[in-house]
């Protein structure tokens, strides 16, 4: 079940019109602030205490840093954020404190900042939790402002004595400063954010989920069920789905017969109402139902975009069905839906553009029982793209490209194992996440596409997705697309010519293709087909980014 959620938040929804790109360098209504959390350095062991969240026009301490910035933030030698806040500048801080009750109620609050003066600060009240007398918290606060990530602060409370040792919580990972002058883009902001994370504090575990949207005020955060749980959950469910994915294909030690395509439709809309309702926080619930009734409910402001920014994938939200009858489907079908791996090692935004320059395919040859009869016409459709190149199948050919500087897409298609460490299958070897964390980090801006087919031997199907994506990310790609179970060669090799079909269109008629709009394309034909593979797609990245020339 999921865990108990916090007091609801008072305030109710309001209408807002559409969001407008924030304000770029030179323009008015840019403010200079430094970030500050005020609380005492060692906070009584479950005892309530205060904690004050502000953004000041002089430096409090040197207790908070800056861990996070936003794309229309910067922050200079000083400290000082640099921020777009044309007046009224109202912003909401969310405070994330892994650890402690917030026992003031709501985690979120605005601040209203002027040139002239300071505003007075967001006020919250803690209280630590039992069994971490001892332990060490990083407390951190999240300012947003018109459903925009803003820039995150971030300091250490110590809980109880400091005479009695125990163990910190690691160093945060600073924000940079910019001493020199930066061209700042209008970033599109995404109909629907939520931020999904979970940290352990001692011995305890914590989960927080905020939603955020350009329609409606900041909502305050609900516990969240921990991945480990959901993983459980979905580990029977998703031995149901490996037999609707790979129909038509032996899979070892099963001889019943493979579902009919209504039948695996049913299934795993079952599956999605049992995520829905198992999982779906009560302001995640809130926000979706509010921004479902549609613009004319909303001002005119209408969902499209959903973006997920966590650091555990266990949950698969673009399977979520909200609705128990059919005026609703699957999220990742009736909408745009990304994810964006959050952790020390990739910012706090995913990029919205990548440069099409090259496509790199990795196709190894496979023979005997492992031979994929559509890898071929998978390949057909990509090497009429320009920049198109086959690369070598051989492991030194793949350190190569994923340390290369190149710009564009790396797709592969070929075998994918998930019961030693989620590998790839290549013509002289296997990778695994865990090996390219050893590499050199990648400098170019690339698009990953792993089209991971399984020959039906596999027994282990979750989490193929779930290792590659945070390695990738964290290695510098700008985005990544694979399966979250294995996938059924010719529906596979299907989905990509679709994929790079469509993006061959579009970039001859736009200047930019949405990476988002065309997996959704491709999640449709599920619908049609009842084949799973076409929904087992899932897109880390910015729901907004767009493939350029």
């Amino acid at each position: 079940m999921a865990a108990e959620a916090p007091p609801e938040p008072a305030a109710q929804f309001q209408a807002a019109p559409p969001q407008q790109a924030p304000a770029g360098p030179g323009t008015a209504g840019r403010i200079s602030r430094f970030g500050n959390i005020e609380a005492p350095f060692h906070a009584p062991p479950e005892k309530e205490f205060p904690v004050e969240v502000s953004l000041t026009r002089k430096k409090q301490s040197d207790a908070t840093g800056v861990t996070g910035l936003g794309d229309d933030t910067r922050m200079d030698s000083s400290g000082a954020l640099d921020l777009a806040c044309p007046e009224p500048c109202v912003m909401t801080a969310v405070l994330f404190a892994p650890g402690f009750d917030v026992t003031s109620g709501s985690n979120s609050a605005e601040l209203r900042l002027e040139q002239e003066r300071d505003g007075p600060p967001a006020r919250f009240t803690l209280r630590s939790r039992k069994g971490l007398d001892g332990v060490s918290s990083s407390v951190s606060a999240d300012f947003w402002r018109k459903g925009a990530f803003v820039a995150r602060i971030q300091r250490t409370i110590f809980i109880g004595d400091p005479n009695r040792g125990g163990k910190g919580p690691p160093e945060p990972v600073l924000a940079q400063p910019e001493d020199t002058p930066v061209v700042l883009q209008p970033r599109s902001i995404p109909d629907l954010t939520v931020r999904w994370e979970e940290k352990d504090v001692g011995a305890q575990h914590f989960c927080l989920v905020t939603v955020d949207s350009p329609a409606f005020p900041a909502l305050a955060s609900d516990f969240c069920t921990p991945g480990e749980q959901i993983e459980r959950f979905l580990a029977g469910r998703y031995n149901g789905v490996l037999k609707t994915s790979l129909r038509g294909v032996k899979v070892a030690g099963d001889d019943s017969p493979a579902p009919g395509p209504q039948q695996t439709i049913s299934r795993l809309r079952g599956l999605g109402r049992e995520l829905y309702e198992q999982f779906a926080t009560p302001n995640f619930r809130k926000a979706l139902e509010q921004l479902r009734a549609g613009p004319a409910a909303n001002g005119g402001f209408e969902l499209r975009t959903i973006q997920i920014n966590t650091n555990n994938p266990a949950l698969p939200w673009e399977l979520m069905v909200p609705c128990a009858d059919q005026s609703c489907g699957f999220l990742g079908v009736d909408y745009q839906v990304a994810r964006w791996h959050i952790s020390d090692r990739t910012p706090d935004l995913a990029p919205q553009s990548i440069r099409y320059a090259t496509l790199d395919a990795i196709a190894p040859h496979y023979q005997g029982a492992s031979y994929l009869p559509n890898q071929q016409k998978e390949m057909q459709a990509l090497e009429v793209l320009p920049g198109f190149k086959q690369m070598g199948g051989s492991l030194d050919d793949f350190r190569r490209i994923i340390e290369s500087a190149d710009s564009g897409i790396v797709h592969f298609a070929g075998h994918g194992q998930s019961d030693n460490g989620y590998q790839i299958r290549l013509e002289d070897a296997a990778a695994d996440p865990t090996m390219i964390r050893g590499w050199n980090r990648g400098t170019g801006r690339r698009l990953y596409f792993w089209n991971a087919c399984d020959s039906g031997q596999e027994k282990t199907v979750a989490g193929f997705v779930d290792g590659w994506a945070p390695a990738l990310l964290d290695n510098g790609a700008g985005g990544f697309i694979g399966g979250m179970w294995p996938l059924q060669d010719a529906a596979a090799a299907q989905f990509a010519s679709q994929f790079y079909r469509s993006l061959d269109q579009g970039l001859k008629s736009a200047p930019g293709v949405p990476v988002a709009k065309l997996i959704q394309a491709g999640r449709r034909q599920f619908l049609s087909t009842g084949d799973a593979t076409f929904l087992a797609y899932v897109f880390y990245g910015d729901v907004r980014l767009q493939i350029k020339r």
